[in-house]
């Protein structure tokens, strides 16, 4: 009897299980901001201009120019610091110092070379700037150099090699292969444990706050460690083995409990103090490419990445989320919130997802997947009498455990509208391509049960006002008053600019507040029934103007 072993990749992929809602992701290419590939570190000054290290020199953008400044020697920019005295501190091959602005504005370069001894003068790429109080450190692999404000620099040599400089809860850390994690106190690089635990050619590329007492350290290959009071030491880590794969080059942290890490291999993970996978954003979400060589978390809460290739912003801090259902290019028409699933209608279909119990929706997890029988343009969704309805390019339909079952295929539905305000309803009104149909409801189900006669026109927008009577407006015909007569006939009037509204065309109704509103090209109208007419609204010309509005929905 043969056996398998099916569980090796599940870990991953449950991890790798992506929120439902990501934010906007703008793509910076090389032909855009017009200067190099690589993308090496990343810093914000006060008043916000974004400063970067970048192949040809350090790039900087203030929201609306990119400018770049190349160093003296012509060598690539590895490293970038903000300084006081809006010193922007660099680091090249064989060349440190800073950027300040001249009388003009422009940027000025200022060396620090002639302070080196002659003989350290040869170091090397300068991959680390980290400012101390008044001190600035700035780290080849052979040599970290110490700029006081006031004094003679010093150069501390690698016992093997420097491979990471930074600052966390106040304390300079730097890292070398043979001696491990290093803190400076007293003039003086300390090793903070006796054994190296990290691999001896495993370089160390961020360490991060957990809070005040202890520090969350990445490495290039091995994952994730922390520093505390007894030194250094591996945590569980839930994507310890993930983020091993993917190669930590840099991290940021986010807030108290969330940190970003940036891979070489698979763009960016949010995650937990745990380990647990919160969001991720690579090729599949909108980045140019997956190799991140640098992260920024900026003053506004949103993201900058100095990539491979390129640089990409993501609006991390935007309450306006994306929802991309198995990332279909179609366009979304509809979407509706029933029993837990969020049901998302496009012009390829209608998908759903089921909603996990979580403050911010967008960060619920899992994947969306078609409704069946739906494929094709969706119009709108609607739940009434606890009934999902869908309108849908081939005709109406209830969805019931993930299907659609149709109700009628007389052409295309565009809406459903009770006829009254209390529920259960006993029937509805639905506008479709051909006028208006009745639907009656009856042992707890929907039928359709007539086209009202005598109304031709595609009915994409309707109301129903507090009398019963239909309201309809057609965005090139007017808006037309459907009254039902005491025989059952029906008696249509036409409301245009010779009732009120500025012009015959673009005229979408609306109810709002148990009132019946037509956005117009020339701002809000609403309805005086003692008038018969339409009237510009005092109220909604004070919020909104007297611009085009088109959508309105009562929250």
């Amino acid at each position: 009897m043969k056996k398998y072993i099916i569980l090796l990749f599940l870990p991953i992929n449950v991890l790798c299980q992506n929120s439902i809602g990501l934010p906007d992701i703008i793509n910076y290419s090389k032909q855009f901001y017009n200067a190099g590939l690589q993308n090496w570190d990343i810093k914000q000054d006060q008043n916000g201009i974004i400063y970067i290290a970048n192949n040809e020199g350090l790039l900087s953008y203030n929201g609306r120019n990119w400018n770049i400044y190349p160093l003296p020697n012509k060598t690539i920019v590895r490293s970038v610091a903000i300084g006081k005295n809006n010193r922007v501190y660099v680091g090249g091959q064989d060349e440190l110092g800073y950027f300040t602005p001249a009388q003009n504005g422009a940027l000025q370069y200022i060396s620090l070379i002639d302070k080196l001894s002659p003989r350290d003068r040869t170091f090397g790429d300068v991959w680390d700037i980290v400012i101390s109080n008044t001190d600035v450190f700035f780290r080849s692999n052979s040599k970290i150099f110490k700029f006081p404000n006031n004094g003679v620099v010093a150069a501390f040599n690698a016992s093997s090699e420097w491979t990471y400089l930074g600052i966390s809860n106040n304390k300079l850390y730097a890292h070398d292969y043979r001696t491990g994690i290093l803190k400076f106190e007293n003039e003086a690089w300390i090793p903070l444990s006796v054994n190296n635990i990290l691999p001896f050619d495993e370089p160390v590329t961020c360490i991060l706050p957990i809070n005040n007492d202890s520090s969350l350290v990445t490495t290039l290959r091995s994952g994730v460690y922390v520093i505390s009071k007894t030194g250094v030491s591996k945590i569980p880590f839930v994507s310890d083995q993930l983020l091993k794969n993917e190669r930590i080059y840099d991290a940021t942290k986010i807030n108290n409990g969330w940190f970003a890490f940036a891979t070489n291999n698979n763009g960016v993970y949010i995650a937990d103090i745990k380990g647990n996978i919160i969001q991720s954003f690579s090729r599949s979400e909108g980045l140019q490419n997956n190799n991140v060589l640098s992260i920024l978390y900026d003053n506004q809460g949103n993201l900058w990445l100095g990539l491979d290739n390129g640089i990409d912003f993501i609006a991390y801090n935007s309450a306006i989320k994306q929802l991309k259902p198995m990332s279909l290019e179609g366009s979304g028409y509809t979407a509706i919130i029933k029993d837990s699933r969020l049901f998302l209608g496009t012009s390829n279909g209608l998908y759903s997802v089921l909603l996990q119990n979580t403050k911010d929706l967008s960060f619920s997890k899992g994947n969306f997947t078609e409704v069946n029988n739906t494929k094709g343009q969706t119009l709108s969704l609607a739940d009434i009498n606890n009934q999902l309805l869908l309108g849908h390019h081939d005709g109406a339909f209830l969805i019931q455990d993930n299907t659609a079952q149709p109700i009628s295929k007389e052409g295309g539905f565009w809406n459903f509208k009770p006829v009254q305000n209390t529920f259960p309803t006993p029937q509805i009104i639905a506008g479709d391509y051909r006028g208006l149909a009745v639907f009656d409801y009856s042992n707890g189900r929907f039928s359709f049960t007539k086209q009202l006669p005598g109304f031709f026109e595609s009915s994409r927008f309707v109301s129903i006002d507090q009398d019963k009577n239909i309201w309809v407006s057609h965005p090139y015909h007017g808006v037309f008053k459907i009254v039902r007569q005491s025989d059952s006939t029906l008696k249509n009037y036409l409301y245009a600019d010779t009732k009120g509204l500025s012009s015959l065309l673009n005229n979408h109704i609306y109810t709002v507040k148990n009132e019946l509103v037509v956005g117009t090209e020339k701002g809000i109208y609403t309805y005086n029934k003692q008038k018969d007419l339409f009237e510009v609204s005092p109220y909604y010309q004070k919020l909104l103007g007297n611009q085009s509005i088109r959508y309105l929905r009562e929250d």
